[in-house]
């Protein structure tokens, strides 16, 4: 016989319960001001001719929530010398002749895995955080 009236049992019940109420607020914690460096680093060490530095990094961004992230890369309408502007023409340097993404998307890809990688540390250490549960690591 199966006895669902345990301690245990609603000792998991309250704490699912405290965490669906928390979660999303350490989840929040990744925040910008977190995501902006790691976005910066990626694209940084990715853009690796002039051209790139020049079109795909200026006006580049990221913010975050508790439920997205939003990465932004050649962003800057400020035409460079030459006529070229980054927020319009910023295809020729992330797609040139291979047709696939050089340096943003790339970038992007990695620091993706990097904000998910840090949501989940935030959840983990939130549910550490609520009494009589126990986070195996």
């Amino acid at each position: 016989m199966l006895d669902l009236d345990t301690r245990e049992l609603a000792a998991a019940q309250e704490g699912a319960r405290r965490a669906a109420s928390t979660l999303p607020d350490a989840m929040g914690r990744t925040a910008p001001s977190r995501v902006r460096p790691l976005w910066q680093r990626a694209l940084e060490s990715r853009a690796r001719t002039r051209g790139e530095r020049a079109t795909i990094l200026p006006g580049a961004t990221a913010t975050a929530s508790k439920t997205s992230v939003r990465l932004t890369a050649a962003a800057s309408s400020r035409p460079l010398y030459g006529g070229l502007v980054p927020s319009q023409q910023w295809g020729i340097y992330e797609y040139g002749q291979r047709g696939r993404g050089a340096v943003a998307m790339p970038a992007a890809g990695e620091v993706g895995r990097q904000v998910v990688a840090l949501w989940v540390h935030d959840i983990v250490d939130e549910l550490g955080d609520i009494p009589g549960a126990e986070v195996v690591r």
